[in-house]
């Protein structure tokens, strides 16, 4: 039976599939995905030229989704940016980086390790790319409602796996998306601002005006 809930995600997984993120996202999984790649089959190859490789991307890709992300929700990035919202995106940048850093650091042991048993890196690169670029749509989910300022947003969705007491207290309640933003509940993987983590959260924000989902 196809709940309320079901379509709703539906219309927010095709606006995704076919908003000009779409295109962002794709080039930065696939980016993620030959990094790896590469290291992994290059024999004798040191980590520096593929984990730099990976960290222009990020950081390409992030400004890229955060722009994006802030011109969706009516706001403009790249010709009037406001301060704190260049602090964010330097300080999740940042973060990045460090994750990026210990991944390759992670993937050495893995590559070694793969000499003795060829399957211990099977479908890594995969598994890692779509991984980074989900935390990319939370990078674009931010800056869409960053870009939204006064535009009135509801946090719903299913319980799912994760219902944790920030989830429970704010289900149902209504804000202006700067109130979001300002108490750092932006819905995205790794808002520590969130018991659960928002890792595996099926929530959301959305307009209540249209309808329109904010948060990936």
């Amino acid at each position: 039976m196809t709940t309320v809930f079901d379509l709703v995600l539906g219309r927010a997984l095709t606006e995704l599939s076919i908003g000009d993120y779409a295109p962002i996202r794709e080039e930065y999984r696939l980016n993620v995905w030959a990094a790896i790649t590469e290291y992994f089959i290059t024999e004798g190859a040191r980590i520096t030229k593929f984990r730099n490789d990976m960290r222009k991307a990020m950081t390409a890709a992030f400004g890229d989704a955060f722009a994006q992300g802030i011109a969706d929700g009516g706001g403009d990035y790249v010709n009037d940016p406001d301060p704190a919202d260049v602090e964010w995106l330097a300080a999740k940048q940042a973060a990045e980086m460090a994750y990026i850093d210990a991944l390759f650091i992670q993937l050495k042991d893995l590559k070694a390790e793969a000499k003795d048993d060829p399957t211990a890196t099977e479908g890594e690169a995969e598994r890692r790319a779509e991984g980074y670029a989900r935390t990319l749509d939370g990078v674009y989910s931010e800056g869409k409602v960053r870009g939204a300022k006064n535009e009135m947003l509801q946090f719903d969705g299913p319980d799912g796996k994760e219902n944790c007491q920030t989830c429970h207290d704010l289900k149902g309640k209504q804000h202006r998306a700067s109130w979001w933003v300002k108490r750092g509940l932006t819905i995205y993987r790794g808002n520590n601002r969130y018991i659960c983590g928002c890792w595996e959260c099926q929530h959301y924000l959305f307009s209540v005006k249209t309808g329109q989902i904010f948060t990936a």
